[in-house]
Parts: structure tokens; C-alpha cells; sequence
């Protein structure tokens, strides 16, 4: 073997080796990552909203969501049974995010600070590998105290006094009578009470 072949020969060897690690690599970088965090809505400093975002540079396949203990996000209405938690996504694309309505902080606020909740997600890259994450959600961020209201949340809370205050003087008011008469009756009420007059 001469000195040519064996330097082709080298030179193959090293770009198969270099191929190779590329692949490994772009391969690890193509991974999904879920990430899931909460925010204040821009609009009102007491709604907390659950934002769910793909940041890795791979599609995640398959992805379930469950909330340990389950979480009432409002009266009777649980984060099982909204769509997401309910139905998960079959594909989630790197960089989609999602914004969830997740809670009016003043409702029931001291049971909210008292019992975080951990967020189970399952999902599966494009070669089927499972992926297992937990995520914490706790409200003691806000302290011992509900943040304060904004205009829009004490408009809220005044229609809701207004409702109840109407719906109390409803309940107070007898139904109105009301009496149909046709235009031949009041004629002939105003002749006899002409008639009565002229007696």
C-alpha cells in the first residue's frame, strides 16, 4: 500500500467519524423540552395564567399533562377537565407556546398558598423516547397577602355586589298587574263617566 491510499484511507476514517459525531449530536440537540411556568395576566394582576412552552429544538409527540392534587381553577371546574389536561397535544412543535387561564387569585386564596400543586408532563421525541418532568406550582409567592386589586378587578367586584343587591330587590317585589283594555272599553268608561257628571 503506498503512501496515497493510505492517506485516503486516513481521510476517509476521519469523516466517517466526524459524520457520525455530527449525527449524535444533532440528534441530541433536536430534543423536545417542555417547560411550564405561571404568569400574572397583563390585564389583571390577580389572574394567574399556566404557560406551556416547547423550548427545546425537537417536536414533542404524545404530551399528557396531570395536576397532583387536581386543581380547581374556578367554582366546580378542575384543571382535569379542560381540554389540555383532558386530551394532551399529539404534537407540540420547538418554540409553540400555550397561555391556560389558571386561577382568580383572591378566590380561596389562603387554600391556594397552603397547597402547591406538582404539574406530571409525559411526552415522547420523534424516535418514541419517553420523557417524564414535574413541575411545582406554588402560590407563595404572593405572601401571606392577596396583591393588590386593579381597576378592572373592582369593577368586577362592584357588578357582583350590584347583581346580588338587584337580585335582592327582586326577590323583595311583588309581580306588577297588569290590565289590557281595548280602545272600544275606554270609550265607553269615559261616556259613562260623563254620563255620571252630567246627572
Amino acid at each position: 500500500m503506498d503512501i496515497y491510499q493510505t492517506l485516503s484511507l486516513f481521510f476517509l476514517c476521519v469523516t466517517a467519524i466526524a459524520t457520525t459525531v455530527y449525527a449524535i449530536i444533532s440528534w441530541k440537540l433536536a430534543q423536545p423540552m417542555i417547560s411550564l411556568m405561571t404568569e400574572m395576566d397583563p390585564f389583571d394582576n390577580l389572574t394567574m395564567n399556566l404557560i406551556i412552552e416547547n423550548v427545546g429544538s425537537g417536536t414533542a409527540e404524545d404530551v399528557k399533562f396531570e395536576a397532583v392534587p387536581d386543581f380547581e381553577i374556578f367554582h366546580n371546574r378542575y384543571l382535569s377537565q379542560t381540554g389540555l389536561f383532558k386530551n394532551g397535544i399529539a404534537y407540540f412543535p420547538p418554540h409553540q407556546k400555550i397561555k391556560l387561564y389558571l386561577t382568580w387569585m383572591p378566590s380561596d386564596y389562603q387554600k391556594k398558598i397552603e397547597n402547591p400543586i406538582t404539574i406530571n408532563v409525559n411526552y415522547k421525541n420523534s424516535l418514541k423516547k419517553a420523557y417524564n418532568q414535574k413541575f411545582m406550582i406554588d402560590f407563595t409567592l404572593f405572601g401571606e397577602m392577596p396583591p393588590p386589586g386593579n381597576p378592572i378587578s373592582q369593577v368586577a367586584e362592584s357588578l357582583e355586589k350590584i347583581e346580588r343587591k338587584c337580585n335582592y330587590l327582586h326577590d323583595d317585589l311583588n309581580p306588577i298587574r297588569v290590565m289590557i283594555v281595548t280602545k272600544e272599553e275606554i270609550k265607553k268608561e269615559i261616556e259613562e263617566i260623563i254620563k255620571e257628571k252630567s246627572d
